[in-house]
Order: structure tokens, then sequence, then C-alpha cells
């Protein structure tokens, strides 16, 4: 006899909702990083031509030494950090989630934010716990140091920090 879901799959995860996604007809939308505009002709000649050089048939260097220099020096990120690239802030949450998934570990997110600090936490059998923006917290939100002193004691695993709509994941 073969396991049903309710054997398979653990109940929180189970009881999961779908990420719900608005209807957008007629709507920018800024916040999922949409351009309302076509590229110009120039523009698209432009990459086309810089496309045709590239060794498509080749996955990239995945450590891409170039982009990371340029990112240190325009974000002036310390020597000292290391920088995580994906594609996307759903596969950088995914990976710091699952990087860190062990018994009583716990995920820290302002709320309301990007619904998947919790359910990438939940997926990886983490603790979410969202941080309520409220007073000048919902404006930005940078975990001050108390925060941070205050999650390091609780055993806090990853602190997500929100700010001005980019997502930084810091680690502890």
């Amino acid at each position: 006899m073969s396991a049903g879901p309710e054997e398979l799959i653990r109940d929180e995860v189970r009881a999961m909702k779908a990420y719900a996604v608005a209807q957008a007809d007629g709507l920018v939308k800024l916040d999922a990083m949409e351009n309302p505009y076509g590229l110009p002709a120039a523009l698209q000649r432009e990459i086309a031509e810089a496309v045709s050089r590239v060794a498509i048939n080749r996955y990239p260097d995945p450590t891409a030494p170039a982009l990371v220099t340029r990112l240190r020096e325009t974000m002036r990120i310390p020597a000292g950090l290391d920088v995580l690239l994906g594609n996307g802030s759903d596969e950088i949450i995914h990976i710091v989630d699952q990087a860190v998934a062990r018994r009583g570990a716990v995920v820290l997110a302002p709320r309301p934010s990007f619904v998947m600090f919790s359910g990438y936490a939940t997926l990886a059998g983490l603790e979410y716990v969202g941080v309520l923006l409220t007073g000048a917290l919902a404006t930005v939100w940078t975990a001050p140091p108390v925060v941070i002193g205050a999650a390091v004691v609780m055993g806090i695993a990853v602190i997500a920090i929100a700010i001005l709509r980019r997502e930084v994941i810091r680690v502890e």
C-alpha cells in the first residue's frame, strides 16, 4: 500500500496556501521589477549584438568575479564579507534558509514584507517570526543592534532585513 500526502508531507507544508499574485491587467507593477516600456530599437540591437558574442552553450562562471568586484565597489561591501549571487530574491532566500535549517532555528523578518520569507522558512522546517512594522519602522526597518543582539541570544539563524524594497539577508 502506498503512502498518501498525509504521511509523506509535513503538516505545516500541507497547511501552506499558494502564493497569490494579484491581477495586474493595465497596471504598472513596479514592485515586481517589471518595466512598463519596451526597449528602444537601438538598445535591442545592442543587446542582440552583445548576446551573439557570448558562449550561451556553456554555464557561466558561478562565482562571477567581475560582477562581484563591481558589486563590492558600488555597494561598498567590506572585504571581510562574502557576496552570494542568485536568480532573484526568491532563490537567495531559499538558499540561505536551506543552509541554516536545523532543529530550533528561527527566521526573523519584518512584516508586512515579501511573503517568501515565511514561505521558505516553513519549507525548510524553520520557525518564522515576523516583526510588525509600526511607526518609524513602517518606513525603513534596519534591525537596530538591540534587535540583532536579542536575535543572537534567542538563537535566530536568519535575520531578513528589508530596506526600501531591497532584501538584504544577514546570517548570524
